[in-house]
């Protein structure tokens, strides 16, 4: 499942490190804020591997 927070493959795991704030967003399906200078993802992706 895409928010389970991570994924694994043999040798190498990624995790969202910011997994909870994902979690509440998910149900709003927001992905993106506007700003003057454009769009811009919220929340941001931060990974750990």
């Amino acid at each position: 499942s895409p928010l389970n927070g991570a994924c694994r493959s043999d040798s190498i795991i990624v995790e969202l490190v910011n997994r909870p704030l994902w979690l509440r967003f998910a149900p709003h399906t927001l992905e993106n804020i506007i700003t003057k200078t454009g769009c811009r993802m919220f929340p941001t992706l931060e990974y750990k591997v």
